[in-house]
């Protein structure tokens, strides 16, 4: 059974390999990706920068909606970088006690950019990077090959360990999505347990003002001898 599970792990760390974004990066311009974070979530990057004619850099920023620098750095080569979001909302264990903030359940969007930088004379000719770059987030911003060399892990021991991320995260994403939903099922009984309510004391109101109406015209006609 192992050995047949050896091949489907070989295609499942290709396939991750493959998700990872390559692209050329001309001076002077950015590519910019945006996500949508919660609070208190951890990101870690992987980049590679070719080495290329001409001088120029490559830098990194990371801000957030409303344009404030999470992080930064410049001269990128290759390495990698984390960084945890601000906390600004509930942790996916107080889901449970936070049903009356709404502001509370929104994720916040981010925005990692990477800039061409010329350090060279102005006016020379176009240059361009090729870029290497991947993210990770949650449970899987974690650095695998630190991580087997300090707990003498194999190569399938530590496939299994990112794939057990990974399944941790899918799980708390769908907790999150069945308490956000039970929260909605709730604000939905309520509105409508408000919205009958105020139907009901409607027509309590207008079948008062109809009857005190009647006996006002009643009281007047009798009054002018009209009945």
């Amino acid at each position: 059974r192992m050995r047949r599970a050896l091949p489907w792990l070989a295609a499942l760390g290709a396939m991750q390999a493959a998700l990872a974004l390559q692209f050329y990066l001309p001076a002077d311009e950015s590519q910019c990706f945006t996500d949508m974070l919660h609070g208190s979530t951890k990101v870690m990057g992987e980049y590679v920068v070719a080495s290329g004619r001409g001088d120029m850099a490559v830098d990194l920023v990371v801000k957030d909606e409303q344009d404030r620098q999470v992080y930064a750095q410049d001269n990128l080569d290759h390495g990698r970088f984390s960084f945890t979001t601000p906390y600004h909302g509930p942790e996916y264990s107080d889901y449970d006690e936070y049903y009356s903030d709404d502001e509370a359940w929104g994720a916040r969007k981010y925005e990692i950019c990477l800039r061409g930088r010329r350090t060279g004379a102005e006016g020379g000719p176009a240059l361009r990077r090729r870029v290497g770059f991947a993210l990770a987030l949650g449970d899987t911003a974690k650095d695998y090959a630190a991580l087997a060399k300090d707990q003498h892990l194999t190569e399938l021991e530590v496939s299994l360990r990112a794939m057990g991320d990974e399944l941790h995260n899918l799980l708390r994403e769908l907790e999150f999505v069945r308490v956000r939903e039970d929260h909605l099922r709730k604000v939905n009984e309520s509105t409508n347990t408000k919205v009958v309510s105020f139907s009901i004391v409607s027509c309590l109101v207008m079948f008062l003002v109809g009857a005190y109406q009647m006996y006002y015209l009643r009281t007047y006609f009798k009054k002018k001898k009209l009945l």
